[in-house]
């Protein structure tokens, strides 16, 4: 019995001992400490903390430029245009002239050299223009 009681007596005491260790761990709360004061940018452009410049800048410098990349895969391919307006194909008219639509170019179509001569017609769009062995009609856009 005596046995049993000692036994009993050593729990109380492991047991108040860890109730003595678990408060003091805790401790009491301390009181509330003051408020912080909130960084922000001046007028210069530092940070500021309340009156105080730090002298750090709150903008960083440009850095470099990077290097190009790649370029992209190509696009598709667009719409069809509309159809233009169709041409005049010159002619050699019943006078032995080069013709295109309803103008009389005044250059023969013989192969011969013939001299420039005056249109008698507006030839807007149309130039003559003479070489060696042939007179040659090309249209300008």
């Amino acid at each position: 019995m005596k046995k049993i009681f000692s036994l009993f007596l050593l729990f109380i005491v492991i047991l108040s001992v860890f109730v003595l260790l678990s408060s003091c761990a805790k401790g009491m709360d301390g009181k509330d400490g003051v408020d912080g004061k909130t960084p922000y940018i001046g007028e210069n452009g530092n940070w500021w903390i309340g009156e105080t410049d730090t002298g750090v800048k709150a903008a960083g410098t440009d850095g470099n430029d990077g290097a190009n990349g790649k370029d992209g895969a190509n696009g598709k391919d667009g719409a069809d245009g509309k159809n233009g307006i169709d041409g005049k194909t010159p002619y050699i008219g019943q006078n032995g002239n080069w013709w295109i639509g309803e103008i009389d170019t005044g250059v023969k179509a013989d192969g011969t050299v013939s001299e420039p001569i005056e249109p008698s017609e507006d030839l807007t769009g149309i130039t003559v223009t003479k070489t060696s062995s042939h007179d040659r009609i090309r249209t300008v856009h």
